[in-house]
């Protein structure tokens, strides 16, 4: 062999074909779901195998709760070709617009966390005087979380144990549970949210239109309730409010023009267009990231090379979410065909027993929660089960529970993947932040959600 000779490292012509087949799945995964839009026949085997390549291009990034999920899907897929006599295929077909969505918030997210502005805006959420520290961190949490997901309230969360780090525990206490109920507060109205995107594809006869002044309602007294509850905890203190400081609050309201202009086309897109939900809202999140990456290119913030990079960075991360949520809406899909073929829970729901079951949902997500089961799978399970026999005139009543136990999940069972993630930041145990922290506004909560799930329900089916 010539030593004079370069070597060519096995690793690097591996990393270059990955990029390439990432950059290929995201651009096919976009192509695949606006396809749909039009009168045009599309071959059902051409988004599985494009999932297929995708999980084995990226497998070394799939964890334990993606392998495990998507074990379980294969399990639920051959029963649906053995025993239910349905097609695998047409199965998956029901999670190819979350797949495409998805990849493209994931990838508006990574363009949105390198904006200056995004970082200004964090940093004022955690810098206001102690009397104000709590509701700017909630609501400011809550406002970065609707583009970047748990990603806004990871942000938050590093700059407060970075610039918060000499202040006393019960402080870091405090803005923690702001920070997750802000971030717990999307899955009730923001159609960005995974909740809502999944509830609202599986619950039919429901308008998300006339879901939206009751979900910004939930989550305005969802926060207020944190608020008061955090206030009267901290009473003994002492604390006065600061005045406020005019200058970074600005940098606060200069986000609120793109995130309600993303709400708001997805909105209108959903209304005037008549589509689906989720078709709406992935239209107007493919906007944003036209314009978002557009602007950069335009502006030198970012070159050809660099928007490659972070498409095909942001397409590998996802990997394991996107396994767990394929597998997950496939479970709930062969669930719920099961129920309708074998008529398990009868023809329909009498009023009562509706109300019964919308009262126990969020009760049966948070244990979902509690035993390490994610939102996801108890949400796409219950709604595929559920909604064949959901007596039509109290559909709203459903979607509602649901919403309602996913947020109270996400923010008081200690093993969510949000959970998790913030005990590593705060250097926490996830069941002292869950239980210790949290667990009184959750008991509060879990409390009046399934009262009045159960009481709405009840009313508007009898």
């Amino acid at each position: 062999m010539n030593r004079d000779q370069p070597s060519v490292h096995p690793h690097s012509s591996i990393s270059v074909l990955s990029q390439a087949v990432n950059f290929a799945v995201f651009l096919g995964a976009i192509a695949f779901v606006l396809l749909q839009f039009f009168p045009v026949t599309i071959d059902t085997r051409l988004w599985p195998l494009l999932f297929a390549v995708y999980v084995v291009t990226n497998r070394a990034q799939v964890r334990l709760s993606g392998i495990i999920l998507m074990s379980a899907a294969f399990v639920f897929g051959i029963i649906a070709t053995l025993v239910l006599e349905v097609s695998v295929l047409d199965v998956l077909q029901s999670a190819s617009f979350l797949f495409g969505f998805i990849m493209v918030i994931q990838y508006v997210g990574a363009t949105a966390r390198g904006s200056p502005l995004v970082l200004q805006a964090a940093r004022a959420v955690v810098s206001q005087p102690e009397g104000r520290r709590y509701l700017f961190v909630s609501f400011g949490a809550h406002g970065l979380s609707l583009v970047l997901q748990m990603g806004g309230m990871l942000l938050v969360m590093a700059l407060m144990s970075d610039r918060l780090k000499d202040e006393a525990l019960d402080t870091m206490r405090s803005l923690a549970t702001g920070a997750m109920r802000g971030f717990a507060a999307t899955s009730l109205w923001s159609p960005l949210s995974l909740a809502i995107l999944v509830i609202f594809t599986g619950v039919s006869g429901v308008s998300y239109m006339t879901y939206l002044p009751i979900g910004l309602a939930v989550t305005v007294c969802y926060l207020t309730l944190g608020y008061w509850m955090e206030r009267m905890r901290r009473k003994k203190s002492g604390t006065r409010s600061a005045p406020q400081q005019v200058a970074e609050s600005g940098n606060l309201v200069s986000l609120l023009p793109p995130v309600l202009g993303l709400v708001v086309c997805a909105s209108a897109t959903t209304w005037f267009l008549d589509l689906r939900m989720i078709e709406g809202v992935f239209i107007a999140a493919l906007m944003l990231a036209v314009i978002s990456g557009g602007f950069a290119f335009v502006t030198g913030g970012r070159n050809l090379k660099e928007s490659i990079n972070t498409i095909t960075q942001t397409t590998s991360s996802c990997v394991n979410e996107l396994s767990i949520v394929v597998s997950a809406i496939f479970i709930g899909t062969v669930a719920g065909l099961a129920v309708a073929q074998f008529q398990l829970l009868g023809a329909q729901l009498s009023a009562r027993d509706a109300a019964t079951v919308a009262g126990l949902i969020p009760l049966f997500m948070l244990a979902g929660g509690i035993i390490a089961m994610n939102p996801l799978v108890t949400a796409t399970f219950l709604v595929g089960t559920l909604d064949v026999v959901w007596p039509e005139s109290a559909k709203l009543w459903l979607a509602l529970s649901l919403t309602w136990g996913w947020a109270i999940s996400t923010c008081g069972a200690p093993y969510t993947a949000n959970m998790l993630m913030s005990s590593q930041l705060l250097s926490q145990p996830p069941h002292v932040l869950a239980i210790v922290w949290n667990g009184r506004f959750t008991l509060i909560t879990i409390g009046i959600a399934c009262s009045v799930a159960a009481a709405g329900a009840y009313f508007a089916a009898v």
